[in-house]
């Protein structure tokens, strides 16, 4: 069941990356996505309940980062 989190989290790292075009927009994307996580973790910590918090954030970051560098490399530059 946690590796489903976990996978969960970045699918949605992912997702955030490959959608969103603008720097600004994904940084503000991104910090709301770990803190929706974080607060997600907290709140299910208050109710007796465990999931990992360290594990899907790296997931989230490390995906939304390669889509960024794929997009980098395969999307071609006009140069104007």
């Amino acid at each position: 069941m946690e590796s489903l989190w976990i996978v969960g989290w970045a699918i949605a790292g992912a997702a955030l990356a490959w959608y969103v075009q603008r720097p600004l927009i994904l940084a503000l994307g991104g910090t709301l996505l770990l803190a929706i996580l974080g607060s997600t973790c907290f709140l299910l910590f208050l109710q007796m309940g465990w999931v990992p918090l360290a594990a899907p954030a790296f997931a989230a970051i490390l995906s939304g980062s390669a889509v960024i560098a794929y997009r980098a490399y395969k999307v071609p530059r006009v140069d104007t």
